[in-house]
């Protein structure tokens, strides 16, 4: 059984701790887990009335050996609405062999006229033979009063059509809280009740309480739980995970969070519950210059009772540019500033020194000095229109000087058709009204965006 995390992702922490590199550890734990650091689907950018940088993505480059050349290994694209809600998210992974981007997945999402979210299409496992992605699924919110009512989740097959797997029905107390998540399969055309998320809160409003229980033949039972400590700032300071086996409840992680003066997150612990004690296993610790910048972390590994330290990211920030200004899909704590590149270095325990593993760039866009409607990581060089378009489409790519390869696909990433062009026009085939997708390779660059046709 599979459920897709939508509100509820404290309970795959533990999956998304294990078996991931040290720098990933750090980046999942700093942008999903703090309660000051956890990037946000949800950030209101309508309030945002006079933006001028907007993220377009970043590009990770990554040494083959600590401390050698850096060379490409990830990249992320973003594409936003006029209300600056980012509708789509492109991954992306460095093919040396081929000296090209190669997709990996792609998140597109559609916002209602209140700006709620009402639909995320998830892609992933590009197939390179036949240009389309392998599986998705999709989460179509159902709205009211501004509070998402019911989710209905579908499954791409492997004849590229959506299949309807999942329902999740949301109920809120008196407070507008969300009290109760109702998970359903759909098993032989039938909605069969499976399991159920529910949750208590303080008097502020805090969440002190999360269950997951199981249900079978007309009974529930427990399955695990989240319980949570909050200081009188209402910041999370202990967060525990138990699981219910043989009739009791059994630990299985802890985390401890401290907190400057200030209210910034200073310092937390990861315990694993081994052997019925607790066995500290991470210890990230942060810190701050005086904008408030969250300037640098470091993460620690514990042998027993010692501390070793193994990962230090420093962040660079442009402070001419507030976070009042940027259009990007991270909260303020991640981008207090205009954030421009993180450095990812390694402790080597044999000299003692860190040595430079990873360096994440990030690109942004002048909005004030650029018109460009079409976000791409090189937005500066790509303009291209009509967007809504009927019967052609004009690529204006700055500096061409040899013919470039245009490719288009539908909203699935099935691909449509591919045109070499020695001039900016590229006259479309017939396509019905929606949106498309088009990527335009110009010898080693790629440029990727949306436009729509409307007939």
């Amino acid at each position: 059984m599979r459920f897709i995390c939508i509100s509820i992702f404290v309970f795959c922490i533990s999956a998304v701790l294990i078996g991931q590199p040290t720098s990933m550890v750090m980046k999942d734990h700093i942008e999903y887990l703090s309660p000051k650091g956890a990037i946000s689907l949800g950030i209101d950018q309508t309030m945002k009335t006079t933006p001028t940088q907007r993220l377009d993505g970043y590009v990770y480059k990554k040494a083959t050996t600590p401390g050698s050349q850096l060379e490409n290994d990830q990249k992320r694209v973003y594409e936003y609405d006029s209300q600056h809600n980012f509708t789509l998210r492109e991954d992306y992974s460095w093919d040396a062999n081929g000296n090209i981007w190669q997709i990996d997945s792609r998140i597109v999402r559609v916002f209602d006229s209140n700006n709620n979210l009402t639909e995320r299409t998830s892609y992933f496992n590009w197939n390179s033979s036949n240009n389309t992605f392998d599986s998705g699924n999709r989460l179509v919110n159902t709205i009211l009063n501004n509070q998402v009512m019911e989710v209905l989740v579908s499954e791409l097959n492997a004849s590229q059509i959506w299949e309807n797997s999942e329902k999740h029905v949301y109920n809120y107390n008196s407070s507008n809280e969300l009290e109760e998540i109702v998970y359903s399969e759909l098993v032989a055309g039938q909605w069969i009740i499976v399991q159920r998320n529910r949750s208590t809160f303080d008097s502020n409003g805090n969440e002190t309480l999360r269950t997951l229980d199981d249900y079978s033949n007309g009974n529930w039972s427990p399955n695990n739980k989240i319980e949570y400590v909050h200081n009188t700032n209402n910041d999370i300071t202990k967060l525990t995970k138990s699981n219910f086996q043989n009739g009791s409840w059994i630990y299985e992680f802890r985390y401890n969070f401290a907190y400057l003066a200030n209210g910034l997150e200073e310092e937390s612990i990861l315990d694993f519950w081994i052997n019925n004690s607790w066995f500290p296993l991470n210890k990230f610790g942060n810190t701050y210059d005086n904008l408030l910048n969250h300037s640098e972390s470091l993460l620690y590994n514990s042998s027993g009772p010692i501390w070793s330290i193994s990962v230090k990211e420093i962040y660079t920030y442009n402070n001419g540019f507030p976070f009042s200004e940027l259009i990007s899909p991270f909260n303020e704590y991640t981008f207090r500033h205009q954030r421009l590149v993180d450095t990812i270095k390694i402790f080597d325990q044999s000299s003692s020194q860190f040595i430079v593993d990873g360096v994440q760039e990030y690109n942004w866009t002048d909005l004030l000095a650029s018109p460009i409607e079409n976000p791409t990581l090189q937005p500066s060089k790509l303009t291209v229109f009509p967007n809504p378009a009927q019967d052609y489409l004009q690529f204006n790519l700055s500096k061409q000087t040899q013919p470039v390869l245009v490719e288009l696909f539908s909203s699935t990433g099935q691909f449509i058709t591919q045109q070499q062009l020695n001039e900016a026009t590229m006259l479309l085939p017939k396509l019905t009204n929606g949106y498309y997708f088009y990527r335009v390779r110009d010898g080693d660059q790629d440029y990727s965006g949306k436009f729509v046709i409307k007939n």
